[in-house]
């Protein structure tokens, strides 16, 4: 609406729609309340231009704006949270397959292992049968006797290697990273390589001197030698060689751009047909084989994310028609100094030990005695915690898997009630050491021999002593 006033302030001129409301204002002049209004002197007269607007129009665009506005950012909240669920969803499916595609290369570096396994254990088998009959026939030759015992005990530890083997296959979360030393490690993984080729393929190592430790999953690398030596032998149709090797790199660099500083190599190479230059850039990822069905090609993928959770990497190399090598860096382990307990005697010592098994439980108190260790021996966590109320003990060996209460929980209860209680655990397989954080408790694997058991009885009680009394050898006097 629009009106003109003249000089004393008198409307002259209105649009029809100032027109009412000017009649509404019974004084003469235009209300102006509720508006929004502007004005305009005309040059050489005293009269001036008004011109105004309903303030519910003027401040109509304002409000839808604002309207807009929140309605805008309500729709990218919501935005926002439907994008967070589906991020999170992903990360949760993503984690789930990479929990099935390692449970898939657990299993097939395990099917690649089951016929060496097998015909181990058959061999091991007729070997304990067989000297078992022999010392029925021959109970008073006392030097057959001994020969033939010490085979039996080579069998039992060549099955307690299987064993062993076969549970870090099958778990079904990964061990904790532990510092190797490679060294000491090569008779085993050869022996696992060599499982799992045929025996027209010929398997040795070379391994440099003074090898750096590395920070690593064993089992994770077991499995990954499984895999590459599956994959030689299957380029090895007629046989061939396969060849483990052991180096330290100082620079990294030199063999990945990808890497820094001192690292350990392992190298396994064959002489098989080799890969196609077109395949190399390939190998490594998930599912892509160049093996015709039911291939699952994940045994490189896990070589691959073996390296690059130790913090390394997997390299590999061929020549078609030559064979082929595949690099495994591993990062130099930080080595640290570690304190050296002294180890106290065991002549003389109280042990308590606790087992659900009567044979496993004598047998331990056994070599125990043989230490000239005073052994009791109970059967269940229950009556293990009714002695360690009303009696005295050094030391207590328990295993882990017992029913209605656990050999952990056994041990947490047992060092609550005695804290200068030395406690060693013992198993043969535990599904509990995978689904917590790792045991505060030395663990010794079933089964085991006198002297391994003594020198685990003498840590744990040297490790104790040193909390309890410092009886600690510092470094500079060793």
């Amino acid at each position: 609406m629009s009106w003109i006033v003249d000089e004393d302030g008198r409307v002259v001129a209105a649009t029809p729609d100032a027109v009412g409301q000017i009649e509404d204002a019974g004084d003469g002049l235009l209300s102006i309340e509720g508006l929004r209004a502007g004005s305009h002197g005309i040059v050489g007269t005293g009269w001036t231009v008004r011109v105004g607007m309903p303030l519910a129009v003027y401040q109509g665009p304002a409000t839808l704006a604002m309207q807009s506005l929140v309605l805008v950012g309500g729709v990218s909240v919501l935005l926002i949270l439907l994008a967070s669920f589906l991020i999170r969803r992903e990360i949760l499916a993503r984690r789930q397959q990479d929990t099935m595609v390692a449970m898939w290369q657990r299993f097939d570096a395990l099917s690649k292992l089951a016929g060496g396994l097998s015909h181990d254990f058959n061999n091991l088998l007729m070997g304990l049968q067989s000297g078992i009959a022999q010392l029925r026939r021959h109970r008073g030759d006392d030097q057959r006797f001994d020969k033939i015992t010490a085979l039996m005990l080579e069998s039992v530890e060549k099955g307690k290697g299987a064993v062993q083997r076969l549970s870090g296959f099958t778990r079904q979360t990964d061990a904790s990273a532990v510092v190797v030393e490679f060294a000491s490690t090569v008779p085993k993984l050869l022996g696992i390589m060599r499982q799992a080729v045929r025996e027209d393929i010929q398997v040795s190592a070379d391994i440099a001197d003074h090898l750096w430790p590395a920070k690593i999953d064993p089992q994770a690398l077991e499995v990954a030698l499984v895999n590459l030596a599956a994959n030689a032998r299957d380029a090895m149709a007629n046989g061939g060689k396969l060849m483990l090797s052991m180096r330290n790199v100082p620079r990294a660099e030199t063999m990945s751009e990808q890497l820094r500083g001192p690292h350990v190599v392992i190298t396994v190479s064959d002489t098989g047909t080799g890969i196609a230059a077109e395949a190399l850039n390939r190998v490594f990822d998930p599912f892509f084989s160049t093996k015709p069905p039911p291939a699952a090609g994940l045994g490189l993928s896990q070589v691959y994310g073996f390296a690059r959770r130790s913090g390394g990497i997997a390299t590999i190399s061929s020549v078609p028609g030559a064979g082929t090598a595949v690099h495994i860096l591993l990062p130099k382990a930080v080595e640290v100094a570690r304190a050296i307990f002294v180890t106290p005697g065991l002549v003389g010592l109280r042990a308590l030990v606790v087992d659900d098994d009567p044979v496993v439980a004598q047998s331990v108190a056994d070599m125990l005695q043989q230490a000239e260790v005073a052994a009791e021996v109970v059967f269940s966590a229950t009556e293990g915690l009714a002695l360690l109320r009303e009696r005295h003990f050094d030391v207590m060996v328990s295993d882990i898997t017992m029913p209605e209460m656990s050999g952990l929980d056994l041990a947490h209860e047992a060092r609550r009630l005695r804290p200068a209680l030395g406690i060693l655990l013992m198993t043969g397989y535990s599904d509990r050491l995978t689904d917590r954080a790792p045991s505060p408790f030395k663990i010794i694997f079933k089964p085991f021999a006198d002297e391994t058991l003594r020198t685990a009885l003498s840590a744990v009680l040297g490790e104790l002593s040193a909390y309890t009394s410092k009886n600690v050898v510092p470094l500079d006097r060793m």
